[in-house]
């Protein structure tokens, strides 16, 4: 089945739910989801849609799950709905083999009661990417899988061989190792978050409206946290924004402060820059 034309939809860290009984549409992307289907959905609403995955095409439905309206503040739920769809779960399973076995182990071993979810990130980097298609009823999924420790074994390769070229040419007889014991702070944060944000914005920056790296053949743009992660530990979309290299450093370096009403920069010299594309604050 071809399409001539693909629209990115989302990217979501694979959970075991997904693998279960469904897959929730964030917040940021359910207008992009009503833009590709061409209609809205009222709560506890539903639409039939195909999904192709693993070169099959599933049917499924997209639900507006109905939700406690006070507690969540009129937020709508959306979700991809195929809980009772076999043939759907049995294929993700199959080509998420690896962390479903993971799942499965993992629950079996804890103690009687224990519901927590099963953290597949912990040990598996494994994403499903998700394009809306020019048929506004057809959805392409796509597994993505990292895997991290093949990666660091060949950069570590590569670097050695980089250090034995170098030595060639250059000694240091001075050189050595030192150990030294030191707290280091590492973020933990959903970098999927800000990586569908950039495919959101086709890889431009927000505030300049321009592809950055598009020349080259590259994508270059960065995730920008508008009220430092290090003091708010807000990850959620409405605390990031897409920059260029340049922009995001300048950002750092002039510490301005951000308004939310005009969704403007304003720079300590007086300087009012405003955010050029928005489909998300």
């Amino acid at each position: 089945m071809a399409n001539d034309k693909q629209i990115f939809l989302m990217k979501r860290p694979l959970q075991w739910s997904h693998l279960t009984s469904g897959l929730p549409i964030p917040k940021v992307f359910q207008e992009l989801t009503y833009d590709i289907l061409g209609r809205r959905l009222n709560a506890k609403d539903s639409m039939e849609v195909r999904v192709m995955f693993g070169g099959e095409v599933f049917c499924v439905k997209i639900y507006n799950i109905d939700f406690n309206r006070n507690k969540y503040d009129h937020t709508e739920i959306l979700q991809f709905k195929y809980d009772n769809n076999r043939p759907l779960l049995d294929k993700l399973q199959n080509v998420f083999s690896r962390e479903y076995q993971y799942c499965l182990e993992t629950r079996e071993a804890r103690r009687k009661g224990d519901t927590s979810r099963v953290d597949i990130s912990k040990n598996f980097e494994t994403s499903l990417i998700v394009y809306g298609t020019s048929e506004p009823d057809l959805f392409i999924w796509e597994p993505e899988f990292e895997n991290l420790s093949r990666e660091v074994e060949t950069e570590i390769k590569q670097m050695t061989e980089e250090e034995f070229e170098m030595a060639t040419v250059r000694t240091d007889p001075h050189a050595t190792i030192k150990k030294k014991q030191k707290l280091v702070k590492i973020r933990q944060l959903d970098t999927s978050i800000g990586d569908s944000l950039k495919r959101v914005y086709g890889y431009c920056c927000q505030m300049t409206g321009e592809h950055i790296g598009e020349q080259y053949g590259v994508n270059a743009v960065e995730a920008h946290h508008i009220r430092p992660f290090t003091e708010s530990l807000n990850n959620d979309t409405s605390n990031i924004m897409i920059l260029s290299p340049n922009y995001h450093r300048i950002v750092h370096k002039a510490n301005p402060r951000f308004n939310h009403k005009t969704l403007s920069f304003e720079f300590p010299n007086g300087l009012i820059e405003t955010v050029k594309l928005n489909r998300h604050l």
